[in-house]
């Protein structure tokens, strides 16, 4: 296992830790995973997905 793969690895053993299973589910492969987020954000708030706006 490279040292990239430890770290995300590490990384998502971290967010299962801290958010419960409705928040954060790890993707059966075991590389990737899903969050889900409830925020409170001003009217003017911007997001930036991938080089678009929302």
């Amino acid at each position: 296992m490279s040292a990239d793969q430890e770290a995300q690895e590490d990384e998502l053993l971290a967010l299962a830790s801290i958010y419960d299973k409705d928040e954060f589910r790890r993707a059966e492969s075991g590389k990737e995973g899903e969050i889900h987020l409830c925020l409170e954000l001003p009217p003017s708030f911007k997001l930036l997905v991938k080089g678009e706006t929302l």
